[in-house]
């Protein structure tokens, strides 16, 4: 914090040209404009780009001292002690400021010696010998050496006398030196420290660092049982309000609310300390005072009013300890209504706030907690709480029921092989969950990549009787279907209904529906609408959906007007909720397939609403609609839509492409910032590099548009464009994308005023490219073929408004002989600079 406070003093005197704190540096006036990128960078701490720019701004002569400030001051921040030793060589500068600069990098790098030597020798400004005397009594101290620290200490304070703000500031350093030095008597020693620099009386003048010393020694005299003196310096500290320090007046009223005997004086104190933080670790040290106080009150409105302050608390600080029964039943209750986030955060809250009690130990607090997790897609915690719940259950049933759905999480998490040894051991022990566990064994297996153990599996549980069998049977057919052979699968469902044994009109009607999607696999149309006729007979409450799927096989034949028309009144006639939502989900793709945006839109949000309890469906229609209202122009409407996508389920598997959306609808929009942030988000979720490819082309594109109002923007679009140009040839980047990206480079450096390096890069990497690429027989979308022609006649225009028309005209001749819509307008331009007398 030391080194801190003296760098800000630094920089404050240095870059800024404002007084430092107490006057420590010397003032440093000049022209500042050009130093304004340094600056924002140093406050948003971006160090490297700081340090880059600093050199640039110390090419202004005038500006020399400050920027070398500044460089050390973003070095510094960076831990690159060694390169600001180097940069201080280098610059030869011997003023005091340089010198103490130099010192404070050697001590950092340890090299404790060659500082002290710096240290040592004489500053002709005081303000400098200062910093230099407490540097080296830190230097001591880390020696353990007292006596040193003691006497650096005491210079300094000799040179700040008259300086209020640096003379508690060296106090308070001082005192907790002493206390570093001799854990046993330096509590004394620091208390006497403050109070020969007298810090309890420096008033206002003193500022934070004489508010913070007086704290301090308050503190410290309540370890040594002087509680009367120590209220009396808080006390003092509250009462001048606002003119204290914000995080001095928290700590000092709440520790006037934990001594006040009076329970009103306490909560008064404590009110007073949670109106004036706003820090949080503040807003955490004043709420749980004020909250414990309210508590502690012998009135039950005041009791009240205090539990649900500290239940407030404890959701946004869990490390809280109370204890509050009504939580466990909050968060049930949330669990109940669908509300899996809340929920998971209270049964995390309750599981954290109760560490030692027993209850959270409790299966249904930890089960609780694990279906919140799963259902929210947080499948390795969910498997880990399961796990612990199956671990404390006394009853085999709920341990059971515990395992089985820790390996339903390990199944959700792709974790395929580990679900599959837990379902086995499930149905080992031949419990109530052994037949389901086994099938759920195979399902485990087949996903992992074990398709032999699998099949072993299912063939055995298919030999046997009763539902599992047909489970399984059904299951070796659908694995046929997804192997792409539906022939075997169809074979396997006609055995099953020649089977003498499966009776169940359920289960028959299901291994014709089976069959009947074999066909429809097979593009068997008739005979798929053939079974899915014979199953509706015998599953009646499936009969809208056989009518549906029979319509698909009526689009599948080509029979799209009849296939939308059976759809329409099948949905004006279907009671089925999930039903009508695929209905509707139908015809809006249909609506969309045929360029029918505004239905198509409309569609997909009334499904997404319709689906409201599957977070994943939702938000694919609502990326669906995005789409949809970016090919209506409606860019606005797009960014909405995906918001809504984000809420309904920020952790899908497919947000990056949903982010991308609404990047590109932001970019039209000129939202260059939102998009900046959109995009970046894009890049952290895309699952593979065509994701990641197009997120970050936007992104650039975001940066270059932004370039018009900040010429940094524009470096860094070139970075970024050409980061994606590099990728050239590792079967993501596509030729026409190449001449894209290309083209965009040749762009932004022309925005860099790069004349040349542009022009290189439009002929060598989009004209030559194009060209080449042509020749190889490689296609070339549309785009691709445009960017050609703007990179050819951008080379045109400034071959002719050089003179040089001979090179304009031979650049127009590529694109007349390239055959594409603007050759007509190559050789328009080409007959006109002729007429002009070029060759």
């Amino acid at each position: 914090m030391v080194g801190a406070r003296i760098l800000s003093s630094l920089l404050m005197a240095a870059a800024y040209a404002v007084p430092a704190v107490g006057g420590i540096l010397p003032d440093i006036s000049g022209p500042l404009q050009q130093l304004e990128t340094v600056r924002r960078a140093l406050r948003d701490e971006l160090w490297s780009i700081a340090a880059r720019h600093a050199d640039e701004a110390a090419k202004n002569r005038q500006n020399v001292l400050a920027a070398h400030q500044m460089k050390l001051e973003a070095l510094a921040a960076e831990g690159k002690y060694a390169e600001m030793l180097s940069a201080l060589e280098a610059w030869e500068e011997k003023s005091d400021v340089f010198r103490y600069w130099r010192a404070w990098a050697l001590a950092k790098l340890s090299r404790t010696e060659e500082a002290r030597q710096e240290l040592q020798r004489d500053f002709a400004d005081e303000r400098i010998a200062v910093l230099a005397h407490r540097l080296l009594a830190r230097l001591a101290v880390a020696e353990g050496n007292r006596a040193q620290a003691d006497q650096q200490f005491r210079l300094a304070a000799v040179l700040v006398a008259t300086n209020a703000p640096l003379r508690a500031e060296n106090a308070l350093e001082w005192a907790q030196a002493l206390e570093t030095l001799d854990p046993t008597n330096g509590v004394v020693d620091a208390i006497a420290v403050l109070r020969v620099e007298k810090v309890e009386s420096a008033g206002p003048a003193a500022g934070t660092a004489g508010d913070s010393a007086r704290l301090t020694l308050a503190d410290l005299l309540q370890r040594v049982g002087k509680e009367a003196e120590a209220d009396r310096l808080r006390l003092d500290l509250v009462d001048a309000g606002t003119n204290t320090d914000e995080r001095v007046f928290v700590l000092a009223a709440c520790a006037l609310a934990q001594t006040a005997k009076d329970p009103l004086k306490a909560r008064e104190f404590a009110a007073k300390a949670v109106a004036r933080a706003a820090r949080p670790e503040l807003r955490r040290a004043a709420g749980f005072r004020l909250g414990f106080v309210e508590f502690a009150d012998a009135d039950a409105k005041v009791r009240s009013r205090g539990v649900a302050h500290i239940r407030a608390l404890v959701r946004e600080f869990p490390d809280a300890p109370e204890s509050r029964t009504a939580q466990l039943a909050l968060a049930d209750a949330l669990l109940a209504a669908g509300d899996e986030a809340a929920a998971a955060e209270e049964y995390r809250i309750f599981l954290e706030a109760y560490p030692d009690t027993g209850v959270s130990g409790d299966v249904h607090v930890l089960e609780g907690r694990a279906w919140a997790l799963l259902r929210l897609g947080r499948r390795t915690e969910a498997v880990g709480t399961f796990a612990r719940a199956a671990q404390i259950a006394a009853d085999p049933a709920d341990r059971d029921r515990c395992l089985y759905k820790q390996a339903d999480a390990l199944v959700a998490d792709a974790r395929y092989a580990a679900a599959a040894a837990l379902y086995g051991k499930i149905a080992a022990e031949e419990g109530g969950l052994a037949a389901r566990a086994r099938f759920a064994q195979a399902d485990a297996l087949e996903r992992a990549g074990q398709h032999e153990a699998a099949v072993g599996v299912f063939a055995e549980l298919a030999e046997g009787k009763g539902p599992q069998a047909a489970e399984a049977a059904l299951r070796l057919a659908s694995r046929e279907v997804a192997a792409g052979r539906p022939g075997e699968a169809i074979a396997a469902c006609t055995r099953l209904l020649e089977r003498t044994d499966v009776t169940d009109p359920a289960l028959r009607g299901r291994a014709l529906l089976g069959r009947g999607r074999a066909h429809y696999r097979a593009l068997s149309w008739k005979r798929a609408a053939a079974d899915f006729k014979a199953a509706a007979a015998l599953l009646p409450e499936r009969r809208d959906e056989m009518r549906f799927l029979m319509a698909l096989c009526a689009y599948g034949e080509g029979r799209e007007g009849e296939a939308k028309a059976e759809v329409v009144q099948l949905l004006a006639e279907a009671k089925d909720k999930v039903l009508r939502s695929d209905l509707e989900f139908w015809l809006a793709r249909y609506d969309a397939r045929h360029g029918n945006w505004l239905s198509a839109e409309t569609g997909f949000v009334e499904y997404a609403q319709a689906c409201s309890n599957s977070p994943l469906r939702q938000a694919d229609a609502f990326v669906r609609a995005a789409r949809a209202a970016s090919a209506r122009s409606e860019f606005a409407r797009a960014v909405e839509l995906v918001s809504s996508a984000l809420k309904a389920a920020p952790h899908a598997p497919f947000i990056a492409d949903a982010l991308i959306v609404q990047g590109e609808a932001l970019l039209t929009l000129a939202r260059y910032e939102d998009a900046l942030l959109v995009l970046d988000r894009a890049l952290a979720a895309a699952p593979g590099a065509a994701s990641a490819r197009r997120a970050g082309e936007l992104k650039a594109d975001a940066l270059a548009a932004m370039g018009a109002g900040d010429s940094a923007r524009y470096e860094e679009a070139l970075i970024a464009y050409r980061a994606l140009e590099a990728n050239r040839g590792d079967g993501v980047v596509s030729p026409s994308d190449q001449i894209v990206i290309s083209y965009k480079v040749g762009r932004t450096l022309q925005k860099l005023h790069c004349v040349d390096e542009a022009n290189a890069q439009f002929y060598d990497k989009v004209v030559n490219f194009y060209e080449t690429a042509r020749r190889a027989g490689l296609w070339l979308n549309d785009e691709a073929c445009a960017y050609f022609v703007r990179a050819a006649f951008a080379l045109a225009d400034h071959y002719e408004a050089q003179g040089q028309v001979r090179q304009a005209v031979n650049i127009l001749k590529i694109v007349a002989a390239a055959h594409v819509a603007a050759s007509a307008e190559a050789e328009r331009r080409i007959l006109a600079i002729k007429s002009k007398g070029g060759d």
